[in-house]
C-alpha cells in the first residue's frame, strides 16, 4: 500500500489511473498477538538463524483465530465473522484478479522458496473453467520475468492445488475471477537458514510486493481479456444452471410472531414444554396470553397462535369466529393434544371421534373390578410409531418415515377428506413401540392421523395429537412444531374437479 500510495514514477501513476485496487487485510488479532508475544519472548540482540532455535517454532500457534478456525478456509463456509466481512466487499467489487498472500512453512524435509499459481493440474476442482488455468499461466509470466531479474528462486504448478473451493485463491475461480495464490517460505523469527538458502523477513516482503505490483500490471495489460472472460463466465453459468434440479417456486421464510395460550383448563406441563422449546432452546420471542383474553389482541400483529392440551382448552364462542377470520386472512392456528381435538371441530367442522369405553359394554360390574377395567381404556403414557410423509414441507429435515412420539390421551382426529392433509398417521400394524395400550385402543388408533395440516383460506390449521416436546426430551418430534412455525404456508391443497384448491 505504501509503495503504491507514495510512488512518484510515471509507470506507477499510469497503473493507478487504469486500475482499481482493493486491498483487504484481514487482521487476525489473536494470531497476530500470539506471534508478537512469541517473537518478543525469544528475540535476542544477535540474529540467530539456526532453525532449531526456539524462536522459530511458532508456525502452528499463530494462524488460528480466537475459536481455532483457519480463516483462509472460510471463503465458502463463512462460519466466522472475519470472513463474512471481507466477502461482502469481495462480492461488491467482483475483482478480475484476486491475489491471495500467505507465508508457508519450510523444513529440512520440505524446503520452500516462493510459489505462485497455477497449482497442480491434476488437482483442480471440476467447477473451475479450464480457461482459468490458461489465464493464470499468462499472469504468472509477469512474476516469472520479475523474479528472474531479481535472481530469486520460485516454483509453480506443483505442491498446491485448487480442489477445495473455499480458499482465497480457489473461491474466486468459481466466481469469474482469476484467483492467484502467493506463498513465500517463512523467515520465522526474522531470518532463518534453510537447505535452499537464507530466508529473511525483509526479502519475503520484497517478493510479495513484487508480485503485487506485477498483478496490477497484468490486470491493466490484460484488461479486455479479463473483462471478456468474466462476462463469458456469467453467461456460461446461466447455461449450467439450466440443469439444476430446482423447485417450481420458492417462498421467503419470515420470523414468526407467536402467541402461546395459557389459563385454567390448559395443562401447565403442556404449555411449559412448548414454551421451553421456543424460548430457551430456539430463542424465539413468544407472547404468552390468557385464552379468555384473546379478544384484546391486535390480530394482525401475530402470525401463529398455539393452543396446548388440557381438559378445558376451548375458546369462548365470541372468539371462535374472530379466530377463524384471522386464519382465513393468513394466520396459522396450531392445536396440540386436546387443543387439536377442539380446533378440528371449531375451525374444520369435524366432530370429535369418540372412543367407546369397555366398561359401558358391561351389564353389571363389581366396584373392585372398576379400576382394572378402566386401565384398558386409559393411555397413561406410551410411545407410538407414525408413518410420516417425507415429501410434505412439515416433514422437512426428516429422512426416516417411521417417527416415534409420546401419547398419553385417547384423542382421535378425524381422517380429512383432503388426501394429503394427513402428514403423519399411526402405523396400521402394531402402532405401539413402547408402553402399555390395550388391544382395543391400539385397534382404534391404528391408521388414524397424528399430524394434520390443512389450508383454510389464506391461512393454515395444524393439528397434533401428541405433545411434540414432551418433557423436553422428544427431539425427534419437536421439529414438526418448528416446521409448522416456519413452513405453515409452504404447502397447498389438491385441486377439486372444478380446478380450485380444496378448502375446508
Amino acid at each position: 500500500m505504501h509503495r503504491l500510495a507514495s510512488a512518484q514514477d510515471q509507470q506507477t501513476r499510469d497503473l493507478l489511473d487504469k486500475s482499481i485496487i482493493l486491498m483487504v487485510a484481514p487482521m487476525n488479532p489473536d494470531g497476530h498477538a500470539r506471534r508478537i508475544d512469541h517473537s518478543l519472548s525469544y528475540m535476542s540482540e544477535t540474529i540467530v538463524r539456526d532453525p532449531e532455535n526456539a524462536g522459530h517454532d511458532l508456525w502452528a500457534r499463530q494462524r488460528a483465530n480466537h475459536y481455532g478456525f483457519d480463516l483462509n478456509r472460510q471463503w465458502l463456509l463463512l462460519a466466522q465473522p472475519e470472513a463474512r466481512a471481507w466477502m461482502q466487499k469481495w462480492h461488491a467489487w467482483k475483482p478480475n484478479i484476486s491475489a491471495d498472500y500467505h507465508e508457508m512453512g519450510t523444513t529440512s524435509t520440505r524446503p520452500t522458496t516462493y510459489f505462485f499459481h497455477p497449482g497442480e493440474a491434476g488437482r483442480t476442482n471440476s467447477l473451475i473453467p479450464k480457461e482459468t488455468r490458461t489465464l493464470a499461466k499468462e499472469i504468472g509470466q509477469y512474476h516469472t520475468r520479475s523474479f528472474d531479474e531479481m535472481k530469486e528462486l520460485y516454483f509453480t504448478e506443483e505442491l498446491f492445488d485448487t480442489y477445495y473451493i473455499g480458499t482465497g485463491s480457489s473461491y474466486p475461480q468459481i466466481n469469474g475471477s482469476i484467483g492467484m495464490l502467493f506463498e513465500v517460505g517463512t523467515a520465522k523469527l526474522i531470518e532463518v537458514d534453510t537447505p535452499l538458502g537464507r530466508r529473511s523477513l525483509a526479502n519475503n516482503i520484497d517478493m510479495h510486493v513484487a508480485t503485487a505490483i506485477n498483478s496490477v500490471r497484468a490486470a491493466v495489460a490484460m484488461r479486455e481479456t479479463l473483462l471478456n472472460y468474466q462476462r463469458q463466465f456469467a453467461l456460461n453459468s446461466l447455461d449450467l444452471a439450466q440443469s439444476d434440479r430446482r423447485g417450481g417456486s420458492f417462498s421467503t421464510l419470515e420470523m414468526p410472531k407467536i402467541l402461546l395460550l395459557f389459563q385454567d383448563g390448559i395443562q401447565r406441563f403442556d404449555m411449559g414444554h412448548l414454551w421451553d422449546l421456543l424460548d430457551r432452546q430456539m430463542g424465539l420471542a413468544v407472547t404468552l396470553k390468557q385464552k379468555d383474553r384473546l379478544g384484546e389482541i391486535d390480530w394482525d400483529h401475530y402470525t401463529h397462535i398455539i393452543l396446548p392440551g388440557g381438559r378445558g382448552v376451548g375458546l369462548e364462542d365470541r372468539l371462535i369466529s374472530r379466530a377463524a377470520q384471522w386464519i382465513r386472512e393468513g394466520g396459522t392456528f396450531i392445536g396440540i393434544r386436546h387443543g387439536a381435538e377442539w380446533a378440528q371441530q371449531a375451525f374444520l367442522g369435524r366432530a370429535p371421534v369418540m372412543s367407546e369405553l369397555s366398561i359401558m359394554k358391561e351389564d353389571r360390574l363389581a366396584v373392585d373390578d372398576l379400576r382394572a377395567r378402566e386401565a384398558r381404556d386409559v393411555i397413561g403414557g406410551a410411545i407410538f410409531l407414525s408413518d410420516l410423509d417425507l415429501s410434505h414441507p412439515l416433514a422437512f429435515g426428516y429422512d426416516r418415515k417411521l417417527l416415534p412420539s409420546h401419547r398419553d390421551t385417547a384423542i382421535r382426529l378425524a381422517t380429512p377428506e383432503n388426501p394429503v392433509a394427513s402428514v403423519a398417521r399411526y402405523v396400521a400394524d402394531a402402532p405401539v413401540k413402547s408402553g402399555y395400550v390395550s388391544p382395543a385402543r391400539q385397534a382404534e388408533l391404528a391408521g388414524s392421523p397424528m399430524l394434520v395440516a390443512e389450508r383454510m383460506g389464506d391461512g393454515s390449521v395444524i393439528l397434533m395429537t401428541d405433545n411434540p416436546n414432551f418433557r423436553g426430551a422428544y427431539l425427534g418430534t419437536n421439529r414438526l412444531l418448528l416446521n409448522g412455525l416456519f413452513l405453515s404456508k409452504a404447502f397447498s391443497s389438491p385441486r377439486t374437479q372444478g380446478g380450485a384448491h380444496y378448502r375446508p
